[in-house]
């Protein structure tokens, strides 16, 4: 017998209340597998807002290249 074909021999052959138990664990079963096959979000706008400090003198010339300019 196929899989399927198991499946619904066995489903067929519970209690209406074994069926809907049995039918909530397989939505939380296939909602856990549609979770995993959703791609990875990455972060957006204001990710690292906080986290990283940027120095007053950022944007001043460096002194190693005052000769070029």
């Amino acid at each position: 017998m196929q899989t399927t074909q198991q499946l619904l021999y066995k489903f067929w052959s519970l209690s209406t209340d074994s069926q809907e138990n049995l039918l909530e664990y397989l939505n939380t079963l296939w909602q856990q597998e549609k979770e995993k096959q959703k791609p990875k979000k990455r972060g957006g706008l204001g990710t690292w807002q906080g986290k990283i400090k940027l120095s007053d003198d950022f944007n001043a010339p460096l002194e190693d290249f005052k000769d070029y300019m």
